[in-house]
């Protein structure tokens, strides 16, 4: 996360909460983005300059399978704004329709 200074969020991410900011995996200029939820974990509220680890279930769409690796950095957005970012560190069994 972000710290307040670096434009992250003014507030904390509430302990067991869920947070649905947009997820852009195109750069900074990019207006495509990925609607998913990250679940903060129960034990902690997360504020700015904190790193953690969390489950994120994004909403599947054509091409999302192609771009989705261990590895793999992305921006975490509020709007246009920069809060976070991200690293996938391990890939779980998709959960989408037909699947």
């Amino acid at each position: 996360m972000l710290t307040r200074d670096e434009g992250g969020r003014k507030s904390p991410l509430i302990a067991g909460s869920r947070y649905r900011p947009n997820h852009n995996f195109f750069g900074a200029h990019d207006i495509n983005m990925s609607v998913g939820e990250i679940r903060i974990p129960e034990d902690r509220d997360i504020h700015g300059g904190e790193t953690f680890e969390a489950t994120i279930r994004l909403l599947h769409w054509p091409g999302l399978d192609e771009i989705i690796r261990v590895g793999r950095t992305w921006r975490i957005q509020e709007g246009h704004q920069l809060v976070a970012t991200g690293r996938i560190l391990e890939m779980l069994a998709p959960v989408w329709p037909g699947t």
